[in-house]
């Protein structure tokens, strides 16, 4: 079986597609796969295939090559909640047409929140009914004890810089715990300047690139912090509520223990998560405290957990598979795909120019 991937995403793909295709390859479960960029540039030189999977919000090339050639897929979605509003305009109206599109058109819809499986059921017009599959993330890798360091370190990573309040006091309580542990603190990705300075000490890494993301969390003897906003407006909290446990299934599959926000996402998770009581700095520091002392027996327990086995790449990738076969069933027979790459010029022209607006936009308000 040869597998095509519109991968629309550059991160979110290769982290949650990729590894399953790549362990369905290493058993011979399938022949091959090809990735698909924005640009409509492959990472294979194959022009032949016989299933299709869509991931996220696809590009305009890749939505008008779907339209055209109308095949059965899978279309993925993760972390990204559809809205069927009808006053929306621009690139964010053309975005969420061709979310519905794919919504209303593949063969399976997989998510790996079940929450955010049942709002689009709800919100789509006919639902989703048995076109709707839970396919959670996966953990990184398999866990081999390593050598205990005496005091665990701390990491927070986060995928976006909101100025959250409730991130204030999670930064507060980290801070305060961190120093009565007597242990050093990580940033990785985008924080606020308001968490920023509130962990002055930290040592913050702006990016780290997926696929080196399980050697960095190797490097070092962690306790990580997963917080997430738990008190904002319905229609912003709605879609927190839909993100994935994906920082749960990653760490505990390292033997990382660490500390979540009573959020839905991680409530809702079949995941054994450890609680802070709420976003409120003293819970965040007697939390992350507990951590510290149970370190490092209750990430290596955590990492023998059946739910946690149960999200190995290998498990996941066979539920993958079986979606694949009845999808290539109703292909009937292979299909073509040739295109002319997108000149990466011409995107950076047009990000200059969204740039722009942008900053014109925000100046005028």
């Amino acid at each position: 079986m040869r597998v095509l991937f519109f991968c629309a995403d550059a991160i979110s793909g290769p982290v949650r597609i990729v590894p399953m295709l790549e362990a369905l390859r290493k058993r011979r479960n399938l022949e091959s796969y090809t990735s698909v960029d924005r640009n409509m540039a492959t990472d294979s030189s194959g022009s032949s295939f016989d299933v299709l999977i869509v991931h996220r919000n696809p590009s305009k090339r890749q939505y008008a090559w779907l339209r055209h050639n109308n095949l059965p897929f899978i279309y993925d979605i993760d972390d990204l909640l559809w809205s069927n509003r009808k006053d929306l305009t621009g690139r964010r109206a053309a975005e969420q047409d061709a979310i519905g599109w794919c919504l209303a058109n593949a063969q399976f819809v997989t998510s790996p929140s079940r929450r955010l499986l049942a709002t689009l059921d709800r919100r789509m017009e006919g639902g989703l009914s048995a076109r709707a599959i839970y396919l959670p993330n996966a953990g990184l890798s398999a866990f081999h004890p390593r050598r205990a360091a005496k005091r665990p370190t701390l990491l927070w990573v986060s995928s976006h810089g909101h100025n959250y309040y409730e991130f204030h006091q999670v930064g507060a309580g980290i801070a305060k715990a961190a120093r009565a542990i007597g242990t050093d603190v990580f940033l990785v990705g985008q924080f606020s300047s308001a968490v920023r300075a509130t962990l002055a000490d930290a040592h913050h890494i702006a990016w780290i690139e997926p696929r080196q993301f399980e050697s960095f969390l190797a490097e070092h003897a962690f306790i990580a912090a997963a917080p997430m906003p738990i008190g904002l407006p319905k229609e912003e909290q709605e879609f927190v509520d839909c993100k994935s446990d994906i920082k749960a299934a990653q760490y505990f599959s390292l033997g990382i223990a660490g500390l979540y926000s009573p959020c839905l996402a991680y409530r809702e998770s079949e995941l054994p998560c450890k609680f802070a009581k709420s976003n409120a700095a003293l819970d965040w520091e007697d939390g992350i405290t507990q951590c510290a002392e149970e370190f490092p027996a209750r990430g290596y327990a955590l990492a023998q957990d059946p739910a946690v086995i149960g999200r190995r790449i290998e498990i996941l990738a066979q539920h993958l598979l079986s979606m694949l076969h009845n999808v290539k069933e109703k292909t009937g027979g292979p299909f073509e795909f040739r295109a002319i790459a997108t000149p990466k010029v011409f995107r950076r022209v047009e990000r200059r120019l969204r740039s722009l607006r942008l900053r014109l936009f925000t100046e005028m308000t």
